[in-house]
């Protein structure tokens, strides 16, 4: 048998390291297959034309039991599908969920690192970033469900969203109820997002106050996809990170914006976050969630301003979103050291 000098040279880079360190190397389908799970892959198109990768665990290689329940995950802002499988594959939920006989789809939302293509529009223009988790959740959410349930011929699937994940959940089956509620069965909820009021990130909330400024600089500099999935080299962030001197920064880095106990974390898996965070998000995404920083008391649609309000929604201030008309069974999940989706907030939401 010939072997390939690409094979040798995978050897020698993998030798003496650990499965944690391989991780930090591969991309979904081999993490999948590494760990003894099928996968496969399909092409969506929404409705408004943007073009995603939907991805697909249907089991154990070699399972062959069909008609297994469907669920459906999507993961928070600035990750894609890889994000779900950063853990050890014992608990990293597509695996688990697969393990417990269910057919499990990962979706990708508009602007992240597999789905940055549109029939028409070019992703490098302003104009292909003209959306945020409202188009997510109306446009993206339908196209993947109604996929998912025609390649398996169900009437209703079960829906796993983390955080910006369930912001566009939210959204979508509060502006659009009888849909949901027809084709959604469960909506779990982790890391639950719509009120932001109580926030516990001093610096994100400065920066909430001046979201128009924010707004103005990415469009005026060209930076519609903030922290792109190229903005910085997965090498370059591990090298940097692994050095003695910087590995408490960077874990600071990751309590201060996420988690006030970085202790429950698996830390050993840092690398594998590293290699798949950022993945891309369009600039209105941010600084809708700046806005949302800013609405006390209530949870209001994009605000475009003034004028484009008027076309849009037919008002000067944005509208309330009217959650009260979700009528899919809903289980909130929050975490007490989550310092983006708070207990108070998820108080008021529940």
């Amino acid at each position: 048998m010939k072997i390939s000098s690409a094979f040798v040279a995978t050897l020698v880079l993998f030798a003496g390291k650990s499965l944690a360190d391989r991780d930090a190397h591969i991309d979904f389908v081999e993490t999948c297959s590494e760990n003894g799970f099928a996968s496969e892959s399909y092409t969506v198109i929404t409705d408004d034309g943007y073009v995603a990768q939907l991805y697909r665990i249907p089991g154990r290689f070699g399972d062959t039991k069909t008609h297994k329940p469907a669920v459906l995950l999507m993961a928070g802002i600035e990750c894609d599908m890889n994000f779900w499988t950063v853990n050890d594959p014992s608990v990293a939920p597509p695996f688990v969920l697969a393990e417990a006989g269910y057919d499990v789809w990962l979706g990708n939302n508009r602007g992240t690192r597999y789905a940055q293509y549109h029939v028409e529009l070019d992703p490098a223009s302003a104009h292909y970033w003209r959306f945020s988790q409202e188009e997510m959740g109306l446009h993206d959410l339908p196209a993947f469900i109604d996929y998912v349930l025609a390649k398996t011929g169900q009437d209703q699937l079960t829906y796993v969203g983390h955080s910006q994940g369930t912001t566009q959940m939210f959204l979508g089956a509060s502006l659009n109820p009888d849909y949901f509620k027809k084709k959604v069965n469960l909506f779990v909820a982790l890391g639950p997002v719509t009120s932001l009021n109580n926030i516990n990130v001093p610096a994100l909330r400065a920066v909430s106050k001046d979201w128009k400024e924010v707004e103005y600089l990415a469009w005026d500099m060209g930076a519609y996809d903030l922290l792109d999935a190229n903005w910085l080299e997965e090498e370059a962030t591990q090298a940097f990170c692994n050095q003695k001197l910087a590995q408490g920064l960077c874990v600071d880095i990751l309590a201060y914006v996420a988690d006030a106990n970085p202790d429950v974390d698996n830390l050993d898996k840092f690398d594998v976050f590293l290699k798949d965070f950022p993945a891309g998000s369009g600039y209105q995404n941010i600084v809708y969630y700046a806005q949302t920083i800013q609405s006390v008391g209530e949870w209001l649609r994009y605000d475009f301003g003034g004028a484009r309000n008027m076309d849009v929604y037919g008002s000067f201030y944005p509208p309330k979103i009217p959650i009260e008309q979700l009528s899919i069974p809903t289980a909130l999940f929050i975490g007490e050291y989550d310092n983006l989706a708070t207990v108070a907030d998820n108080e008021w939401l529940k």
